[in-house]
């Protein structure tokens, strides 16, 4: 809990944090100062802090996201095989419905590297370049560049898959024809949850 006078002015203003170092997907921040005093941050009425899930929401959101993903990928599945050219339906299995799959080139550690360094990458901009600091006109175009590079950095490596529902949608529908995939599923959930508290963790200490 931090606290801020302003002079001349009896009003202060507190900023409460759950944990030093949660997740943006986890914890709750106090937003609204008492008795309306600003916060004075660059000229607009925001205390400082980036936005954050409630605990209470995380595991709602989380199964929100892997039950749309799910029939999503069933949705998928459908559609492809239900192809009546055959060159279709064999790319779809050959593919895996677009999973994320490890390269050939590199060992599984390398893998697991990429996704917890890129999604560490991507919350850490995501987390600052939503901070009630910043500018948020900036957001957008910040965020999407960096998506871009961790792409182009990662995708060769592991796919660049940087969020486990992304994965687990063609995984759990291309189990239909074929069990492959699933041997590497754990990586990227594994991956981007390490990442993700990384990021944020590496956020807090360097903000």
């Amino acid at each position: 809990m931090s606290r801020c006078s302003i002079s001349g002015n009896e009003c202060r203003t507190r900023l409460y944090r759950p944990h030093p170092w949660s997740s943006p997907l986890v914890g709750g921040v106090h937003h609204r100062p008492r008795n309306g005093c600003p916060h004075q941050s660059r000229g607009h009425d925001r205390p400082l802090g980036y936005p954050r899930i409630e605990t209470k929401k995380v595991a709602p959101y989380i199964l929100g996201q892997l039950a749309g993903a799910s029939i999503a990928g069933f949705i998928q599945l459908a559609l492809w095989t239900s192809s009546n050219s055959p060159r279709l339906v064999e790319t779809a299995h050959t593919t895996f419905l677009g999973d994320t799959i490890p390269s050939p080139a590199f060992g599984i550690g390398a893998v697991l590297l990429a996704e917890v360094i890129g999604i560490a990458i991507l919350v850490f901009t995501i987390v600052g370049a939503t901070d009630n600091a910043a500018e948020p006109s900036r957001a957008g175009v910040t965020i999407g560049f960096a998506l871009a590079a961790i792409v182009w950095m990662f995708g060769p490596i592991s796919g660049a898959s940087l969020n486990p529902a992304r994965t687990w949608r063609p995984t759990l529908a291309s189990a239909a024809f074929s069990l492959t995939p699933l041997g590497n599923l754990w990586i990227y959930i594994v991956g981007p949850v390490l990442g993700g508290l990384l990021g944020a963790f590496l956020y807090d200490v360097f903000r």
